[in-house]
């Protein structure tokens, strides 16, 4: 049984990538399933993908950690402009261990430590109740159109 305190977070590399694009696929197809339909997962999936320059950028100018237990990657969360979550995905088997709660308490110290007054997510409907669980309030609903589906997700702000 893994413990959230026995995960080995650090700042993601290159040599992630592959890892990190399984990770986001395998939480979207799984974790998605009771909230997307299997073509609005297949979009999603499938446009973020089809854009790995922009996964390697994220990499290079983010701040952008990495959780592992033992040889697996079990998440990954990102900051860009030093107060927007740009990304957060758990792998499917460790979910609801405390893998997201460990990286996004440090992800927040670090917009603490850039002195930001607020930090913003377009949550999905999967992620809304674990943002809120972090402070996070409603700001608007957002219509995201990818391959002719309507994605949904949230626009949430957390004031410090």
């Amino acid at each position: 049984m893994m413990e959230a305190d026995e995960l080995d977070i650090r700042q993601a590399s290159l040599t992630d990538l592959d890892a990190i694009c399984q990770v986001f696929e395998k939480s979207i197809s799984t974790l998605a399933k009771p909230y997307y339909s299997e073509e609005e997962r297949t979009a999603w999936i499938a446009t973020s993908l089809s854009a790995r320059a922009k996964w390697r950028n994220r990499i290079d100018k983010d701040y952008f950690l990495v959780a592992s237990f033992g040889n697996s990657l079990a998440g990954f969360i990102s900051l860009k402009n030093k107060n927007y979550v740009d990304m957060l995905y758990t792998a499917p088997e460790f979910a609801s261990k405390g893998v997201a709660s460990k990286l996004y308490a440090l992800l927040e110290q670090k917009a603490m430590d850039y002195q930001q007054p607020n930090l913003y997510v377009d949550a999905s409907k999967v992620a809304r109740p674990f943002f809120e669980k972090m402070g996070f309030e409603l700001e608007k609903t957002n219509k995201n159109h990818r391959m002719g589906r309507v994605l949904v997700n949230y626009r949430m702000r957390k004031s410090f």
